[in-house]
Formats: structure tokens, C-alpha cells, sequence
């Protein structure tokens, strides 16, 4: 046997320990491509000019494949990240939340009981009728089965005020009319919570500090005047001496915990 015919032996005896078969396999889509220095420059300045472009756009500007991609983006630990959804801020805001923040840190300072003795509060809507994210719902069949999920116009939800402080939590309260249907929270309605719910939380307990947002009917007048009698001046509010920035849930624990998102609340 020559060395050619060696040669040519090997390489099929390579070839059908590699693919099982000493065909040639035609290699489909693109070819793998080596991330070397000059293909990793390309993505960083791709990445560094448009850093919100989908790996399949990329791939296709740059002429690799989608894999060598995000082969080099993880060998140069560049990661995918979500934005997040936040309230939207006045140019007056930043100066409002700053002083707040400082007016915060120092009643923290003078009292260090004070952050273990406030309630912060909020409501927050649940839908009832459960919800189908299509993108994560797939049927496997021959035919398509034309599958449908019926939903309401208006979809039932029920409103929940909570309360929650690092040492305790005051039971949810559940705003509906006569008919156990939800509603929107109105004065009249805020007012019947703190009765029934918060006084008896918050009476003769001088130590006891509430915190609440800006809605309109948590700061009416006769909605502060039952909140006054409750907690005196240990009140975080518009139109409190301790007032509270516009546009701020994430700067208590039920915005920025999202507690009344959680599963497990019950009535």
C-alpha cells in the first residue's frame, strides 16, 4: 500500500468514526466561523454603535454565524439585560425625592426605632380571570388545531390594600361594592379602611409612623383629618409635615418589592 492510498484510508476511517457514514455530509447553514481578534473587533463596534440589536440581526450584518455570536459575546462577558419599566419623573421631582432622602436618612439617625415603626401602605389590583402569554403556550399536532382562549372584555379583578412594616403586617383589605365587584378606590371607601383596619392597628401606638402616596383619596381633607387622629404629625403624605415626593413608588417597600404582586395573598 502506497502512502496515498494510507492517506486516503485514514482519513475515511476518520471520517466514519466522526459521522457514521464515509459519505461526504453536506454541512447545512452557515459555516461555523473562528472568533478570532478580527471577528471579536467587528461585534464590539457592532455592539458599542447599536447596543439594542437582536443577536439574529447582528449575525446577518456582520456575516457570522449566530453561534460564533454569541460565542464571542460571552468570551468578551457581554450578557443580554431587560430594561426596566419605571414611573416617569417631572424635572422638579429629582429635587423633591433628594430632600426626602435626606429627610429620611436623618429621622432614621435621630430615632433608630423609626424605620421598624413605619408602615408603608398601597393598593394594588389582581386579575382573576388568570392570563395566557401566547409566546409560552405552543400545541403540538399534525394540523393546526385553530386552538382559541376566550376572554372578557373586561376582565374581574379585585382591589387590596395592604400594610407592611419590617416588624409586621397589617391583613389586606379588600375594596368591593354590594356586589363583591371591584372598584376604584374613592374617599368614602379609604376612609371606611381606616376605621375599620388601621385605627385599631394604629391606635395607642405613639411609637407608630404611616406612610402613604399622593392619590386623591388618601389625602382628602376629612381623609387626613382621620389620619391626624390616629397618628398625630407621625404621617409620610402630601399635605403632611413629613411630605412625600410625586411619582415615588419605588421608593417604598410595596413599589419596589412588588408585594402586592406576589402569590399567596389571601382574603
Amino acid at each position: 500500500m502506497n502512502n496515498g492510498n494510507g492517506i486516503t484510508i485514514n482519513r475515511l476511517v476518520r471520517h466514519f468514526e466522526e459521522n457514521g457514514s464515509v459519505r461526504n455530509v453536506q454541512i447545512r447553514g452557515r459555516p461555523r466561523t473562528v472568533p478570532t481578534e478580527e471577528n471579536v473587533e467587528r461585534v464590539v463596534n457592532s455592539v458599542d454603535e447599536n447596543p439594542g440589536t437582536s443577536t439574529r440581526r447582528c449575525s446577518t450584518q456582520l456575516g457570522l454565524s449566530r453561534r460564533s455570536l454569541q460565542r464571542i459575546l460571552a468570551s468578551i462577558r457581554m450578557f443580554p439585560y431587560k430594561i426596566q419599566l419605571v414611573q416617569e419623573l417631572k424635572p422638579i421631582d429629582y429635587q423633591q425625592r433628594l430632600d426626602y432622602a435626606i429627610s429620611f436618612q436623618q429621622k432614621a439617625e435621630q430615632s433608630p426605632n423609626f424605620i421598624h415603626n413605619l408602615i408603608m401602605s398601597d393598593e394594588a389590583h389582581f386579575q382573576l380571570n388568570g392570563f395566557v402569554y401566547k409566546q409560552n403556550c405552543r400545541i403540538w399536532a399534525t394540523e393546526n388545531p385553530r386552538a382559541v382562549h376566550q376572554r372578557q372584555l373586561h376582565p374581574l379583578k379585585c382591589t387590596v390594600w395592604y400594610g407592611i412594616s419590617s416588624e409586621r403586617i397589617i391583613r389586606p383589605y379588600f375594596f368591593a361594592d354590594g356586589h363583591d365587584d371591584a372598584v376604584i378606590v374613592n374617599g368614602t371607601m379609604y376612609r371606611t379602611m381606616l376605621e375599620n383596619v388601621l385605627r385599631p392597628s394604629g391606635q395607642n401606638h405613639p411609637q407608630l409612623w404611616f406612610q402613604q402616596d399622593g392619590a386623591t383619596a388618601h389625602t382628602a381633607r376629612e381623609t387626613m383629618a382621620i389620619l391626624w387622629d390616629i397618628f398625630g404629625d407621625r404621617i409620610i403624605s402630601r399635605r403632611s409635615v413629613f411630605s412625600w415626593p410625586p411619582r415615588s413608588p419605588d421608593l417604598t417597600a410595596p413599589g419596589s418589592l412588588g408585594l402586592f404582586k406576589r402569590k399567596g395573598v389571601r382574603k
